[in-house]
């Protein structure tokens, strides 16, 4: 999930973990280094974001948080220019997901939270799948691809042009509070033989530029304190 705002704040971070934990992901311990061992808590994550950044030019935090199965990677940064490298970023990886785990981690894309959070884009899928499509560069260079699942606040649908975005060949779209969901294929336990096709007739139809770092000059820049 890329936000449309700083997280820096421990107030605001912690509304977004603990509601991300409401809908089921358990998260038992963060930390800003390996091996994670403190225990989630306001007052922990208070600390770690209070803690003087390695980065100083650009004020940046890394955690990660950890829970049954899950890994939450956090990235909470205070961009002062455009194209700068850096993102406000949570991502939520889990380990053998099983249906109940595909279910609930789709229902963030269904609900109003990204609209109340200031989600700008995210994705779902499985990790060698993002591997396959990663490009250098952060979300305020490129997009990383077309996933499974994925999710155009309305200002990338307006930087792409709506018309252009529902008429692709998804199998699903949903707007939502403040966006768009588009379904590349109905199921992710169940691919299709021409997943890849589909995905490069989006891409093509989007523009190949949005996806290739600091090629789009409409990329919008997100997070700007």
């Amino acid at each position: 999930m890329a936000f449309d705002t700083v997280l820096t704040d421990p107030a605001k971070l912690i509304a977004v973990l603990n509601e991300i934990q409401s809908y089921g992901v358990k998260l038992d311990r963060i930390d800003d280094v390996e091996p994670v061992r403190r225990l989630y808590t306001e007052a922990v994550v208070t600390e770690l974001l209070t803690i003087p950044p390695v980065t100083h030019e650009l004020p940046c935090h890394d955690l990660i948080g950890r829970g049954p199965r899950t890994t939450v990677g956090i990235r909470a940064c205070m961009p002062t220019a455009q194209s700068q490298g850096s993102a406000n970023l949570v991502d939520v990886a889990i380990d053998r997901p099983g249906l109940r785990d595909i279910n609930i981690l789709s229902s963030f894309f269904q609900s109003d939270f990204f609209a109340r959070h200031n989600i700008a884009y995210a994705f779902l899928d499985t990790w060698p799948e993002f591997m396959k499509q990663y490009v250098s560069g952060t979300i305020n260079q490129r997009l990383p691809g077309i996933f499974w699942l994925n999710w155009f606040s309305g200002r990338y649908v307006e930087a792409f042009g709506a018309g252009l975005v529902e008429g692709l060949p998804w199998s699903k779209t949903s707007e939502a509070e403040g966006g768009l969901a588009c379904w590349l294929y109905a199921s992710l336990t169940d691919a299709p033989d021409d997943r890849a096709e589909l995905a490069a007739r989006i891409k093509t139809g989007l523009g190949h530029a949005a996806f290739v770092k600091d090629g789009w000059e409409n990329l919008p820049q997100l997070a700007l304190s």
